[in-house]
C-alpha cells in the first residue's frame, strides 16, 4: 500500500531528519538512503522496517544537519579562500600554470569538506534510532488509512459477488428445463415428418445425463463457502494478503466451472460478472499485507 511517514529528533550536535515513502508491490522490497558514514545504521533499519512491513516498496531517506555545520560556514568559506590560495602557491613553486575555473573551486570545497571531522555514527545513533521508530509509527497509520479504504472496496465487491451468486441459484434449475423443452419440441417436429418411434425411457435418460452435467449446485454450495472465508480471513487482520490471493484462486476455479456447465446465457453473463469484480478484488488484495 501507499502510504508516507516522516520523524525527526535533536541530539547534542545535530538533527537526525527520516522520512518514508511505500508504493504498491507484492513483495517487502527496501531500498534506503543512508549518508555514507552511517550506513553501519542500515542494518537496523531494514531489520525494523520488516517487522512492520510485509508488501510494498520501501523507501528511506535519511539526512543529517549538523548544528557545528550551520555555525562554521564563514570559517568554511575563509578555509576554502585559503585552501585555493594555497593550491595556487604550490602550482607555482612546481611550475604549473595557476589558471584556476569554477572546477577549481568545486574541487577544493571537495577537499576542504572531506578534510573536515564528520561526527562517528554512534553520536547520532539515539537520534537516529527516535528519529525511525516515529516516522515508521506515521508511516504504519498512513498506510491503516488507506487500508480502511479497501477494506469497504473488498467488502462492497464480495457481497455484490454473492448477490449474483444467489441470482445464478434462481436460474439454474431453468437450464434442465430449457433443455427438456427443446427436446420435446423436437420430437414433436420429428414424429409430424416421418414415422419413427422415440422410446421414452431413453429420452428421460438422456434428459437425466444432461441435468447432471450442467448441475452447479455442489459449485454454487462451495462458492458460498469460500466467499464466507474470503470474509472472515479479511476481518481478521494481521498479515492476510497471501491468504486472500489463495482463497481468490479458488473463487476463480468454482466460477469458471458454473461458467463452463452451465450453457446458459444469462448464467454465462453473471459468471462475466463475477469475474470482473473478482479481478477487480484480486487487484486490491495484492496491496494488503
Amino acid at each position: 500500500m501507499t502510504g508516507y511517514g516522516a520523524g525527526f529528533s535533536v541530539s547534542k550536535i545535530g538533527t537526525v531528519n527520516l522520512e518514508f515513502q511505500t508504493v504498491n508491490g507484492r513483495y517487502c522490497d527496501i531500498q534506503t538512503n543512508i549518508p555514507r558514514e552511517y550506513l553501519v545504521w542500515e542494518n537496523e533499519a531494514v531489520k525494523l522496517i520488516k517487522s512492520k512491513i510485509s508488501r510494498g516498496k520501501v523507501r528511506l531517506n535519511v539526512s543529517i544537519t549538523s548544528d557545528e555545520e550551520k555555525k562554521s560556514k564563514k570559517v568554511f568559506s575563509e578555509n576554502l579562500k585559503n585552501l585555493i590560495c594555497e593550491l595556487k602557491e604550490i602550482a607555482v613553486k612546481t611550475g604549473i600554470e595557476p589558471a584556476g575555473t569554477l572546477d577549481t573551486i568545486i574541487n577544493a570545497h571537495y577537499l576542504a569538506a572531506k578534510a573536515r571531522e564528520i561526527p562517528g555514527a554512534s553520536v547520532y545513533k539515539p537520534a537516529f534510532t527516535k528519529a525511525l521508530k516515529q516516522a515508521l509509527d506515521a508511516l504504519i497509520k498512513s498506510r491503516a488509512k488507506e487500508g480502511k479504504v479497501l477494506y469497504s472496496d473488498i467488502c462492497r465487491r464480495i457481497k455484490k459477488i454473492d448477490s449474483i451468486r444467489k441470482k445464478i441459484i434462481k436460474l439454474s434449475p431453468d437450464v434442465v428445463k430449457e433443455f427438456k423443452a427443446r427436446i420435446n419440441k423436437r420430437l414433436e417436429s420429428l414424429n409430424v415428418n416421418s414415422d419413427i418411434e422415440f422410446d421414452p425411457v431413453r429420452i428421460l435418460t438422456e434428459v437425466g445425463l444432461f441435468s447432471e452435467r450442467v448441475d452447479v449446485t455442489e459449485e454454487l454450495v462451495r462458492l458460498e463457502s469460500h466467499l464466507q472465508l474470503f470474509n472472515s480471513t479479511l476481518k481478521s487482520g494481521g498479515v492476510v494478503g497471501k491468504k486472500l490471493e489463495f482463497i481468490l484462486q479458488e473463487l476463480f476455479r468454482e466460477t469458471n466451472t458454473i461458467g463452463s456447465k452451465s450453457g446458459n446465457s444469462k448464467i454465462s453473463a453473471l459468471v462475466v460478472s463475477i469475474k470482473e469484480e473478482l479481478e477487480k478484488i484480486r487487484e486490491q488484495v495484492q496491496n494488503i499485507e
